[in-house]
């Protein structure tokens, strides 16, 4: 066996013993890597932004969490999902395959608390802009249930800007 230097290139010269089929996955696996690498780079990230303040209390926190349940089976199964609480911050982590887990937490949210929807959708733009420097080609979306507007001085104003 030699090994060939050339500038910034390594090459390997194998006798006749070496066969090029031993270097590589069969081809399902091969497709199936590719795939899966292509899934983990790029794909769709939706964060769901649940409020739970106090004007959600009672019918308005039920037709939500009906809304949400009705909108979920929509969503393609190889989205990743995320959901975020405007009280209660980050009950899911942006996953591939974490649907029961967001049921879940859906199902748990209690209302109580004001309407930060401006400083919430700020702080997820900013998580999502430095997710983005590693997973360029990810598309993210923000689906928000509430009932009302940002309750904080930022109000309607402080949620266009984003």
């Amino acid at each position: 066996m030699k090994l060939l230097l050339v500038p910034s290139v390594a090459v390997l010269l194998a006798g006749a013993g070496f066969s090029a089929a031993c270097a590589q996955p069969p081809a399902d696996d091969f497709e199936t890597h590719l795939e899966q690498e292509r899934l983990d780079q790029s794909g769709t990230v939706i964060t769901i932004i649940f409020d739970d303040s106090g004007s959600m209390k009672g019918e308005r926190l039920h037709q939500a969490k009906e809304a949400f349940a009705s909108w979920l089976p929509t969503v393609p199964e190889e989205h990743r999902l995320g959901l975020y609480a405007l009280n209660g911050g980050a009950l899911a982590k942006w996953r591939r395959n974490n649907r029961q887990e967001v049921v879940q937490a859906v199902d748990a949210i209690q209302a109580n608390g004001g309407t930060p929807l401006a400083a919430v959708i700020e702080h997820l733009g900013k998580l999502v802009h430095e997710r983005q420097k590693s997973l360029p080609y990810e598309r993210h979306v923000l689906v928000v249930f509430t009932d009302g507007q940002d309750s904080t001085d930022a109000g309607t104003a402080g949620v266009l800007r984003w």
